[in-house]
């Protein structure tokens, strides 16, 4: 099956808005009248137009990311109904993703995952028994901590609508600093080490003249 997430380059966390948007621009791009009717164009156009008409709508979608995570998730949020199933679901997950090589990791299942968790009567049923907010918020913050920045932030929403603890407030904006900074330190010693792979490349051409 074709993940419409990655058909429109949006998030499994993205909202209505986000894929209307980015809809918009592909089709407009990929749209017959701008390419004379070129084959292998339309048919993404039309790839497009399928993933779109799903994601589109509410119930459809929720349908879809039921059946195209299953594998992650279980089927859908209907076994998540109590406190007991919802830690049970994110020990399920943290096993799942141990067992997966990093290269292996698909973070729309994630996720998702995570989606499916927050929006369950099981995570309700936590908050009503639990005496403190962290100790749901915990577990649940070691499986949003394998995301990317970007895909975190955009669970922000959905965790503030769950928690309102303050103390996880602040612990949540910590963890998306300590992501944003550690992608970013990635990226400049990406960048220094390819700097310094031409400036060695350089010198063995001056050298070799």
């Amino acid at each position: 099956m074709d993940n419409h997430y990655k058909t429109l380059g949006v998030s499994p966390a993205s909202s209505l808005a986000e894929i209307k948007s980015a809809y918009r621009k592909l089709a407009h791009f990929y749209h017959p009248d701008k390419h004379n009717g070129n084959l292998e164009l339309t048919a993404h156009f039309e790839k497009l137009k399928a993933a779109y008409e799903v994601l589109e709508d509410v119930d459809r979608r929720k349908k879809y990311d039921a059946t195209i995570f299953a594998g992650v998730i279980g089927r859908g949020n209907s076994e998540i109904t109590t406190r007991e199933a919802f830690y049970e679901k994110i020990s399920q997950i943290k096993i799942t993703i141990e067992k997966l090589h990093p290269n292996q990791i698909d973070y729309d299942w994630i996720t998702i995952s995570i989606l499916t968790l927050l929006r369950s009567k099981g995570i309700q049923d936590a908050l009503l028994y639990e005496t403190a907010e962290l100790n749901i918020f915990n577990p649940l913050s070691e499986i949003i901590n394998i995301l990317p920045y970007k895909e975190m932030k955009e669970l922000e929403g959905e965790i503030y609508g769950n928690f309102h603890d303050k103390n996880i407030r602040l612990k949540w904006e910590q963890i998306i600093q300590r992501k944003k900074w550690k992608e970013r330190n990635n990226l400049i010693i990406i960048l220094l080490a390819l700097c310094v792979s031409v400036f060695v490349a350089i010198l063995i051409m001056i050298s070799t003249k």
